[in-house]
């Protein structure tokens, strides 16, 4: 996910003010993520027998997580539909994009309502995996995400 973010980041930074500002919380999320889970680096995992995180940690990491998903939903997506909106074939992909992007928001609330205030004993024993899934929803939205911006860049006759 982080090699991904370098991409996107090559790819969108600069275009907008509001893009930058977004990618820089992408890249918050992705660091506290990779803290949580345990990676030291793009490649390496510390071992499985580690100490899950304090819950200040996963408290933190959710904060972040929500604070991006919202500004996605609230700011960024109706602010790029808005701009797509001129051309009808970016505009159509942006309408089967919006649904997909939206739908990985479920995961996102529903690790922040599981882990985000509380710091249940009972419900640590599943975070790995719980956090691992989200982990598979964060790269499926960050691509479609990036689709998303791609968008701004079709000239309107593209097929």
């Amino acid at each position: 996910m982080l090699q991904q973010f370098e991409e996107s980041q090559r790819r969108f930074g600069g275009q907008h003010d509001a893009i930058d500002s977004w990618l820089e919380e992408r890249r918050e999320v992705l660091l506290r993520y990779c803290q949580l889970s345990g990676i030291s680096s793009l490649v390496e995992a510390l071992p499985r027998d580690r100490a899950l995180p304090a819950p200040a940690q996963v408290h933190a990491f959710c904060d972040v997580l929500v604070d991006y998903v919202s500004a996605g939903h609230f700011e960024i997506y109706q602010r790029l539909l808005g701009e797509l909106e001129q051309d009808s074939r970016a505009s159509q992909e942006a309408g089967r994009l919006y649904p997909a992007i939206i739908a990985t928001t479920d995961a996102v609330l529903s690790f922040d309502e599981r882990y985000g205030e509380r710091g249940d004993q009972e419900l640590r024993a599943e975070f790995d995996a719980d956090l691992s899934r989200l982990g598979e929803q964060l790269a499926s939205r960050f691509e479609l995400e990036d689709e998303l911006m791609a968008l701004l860049r079709l000239p309107a006759d593209a097929a």
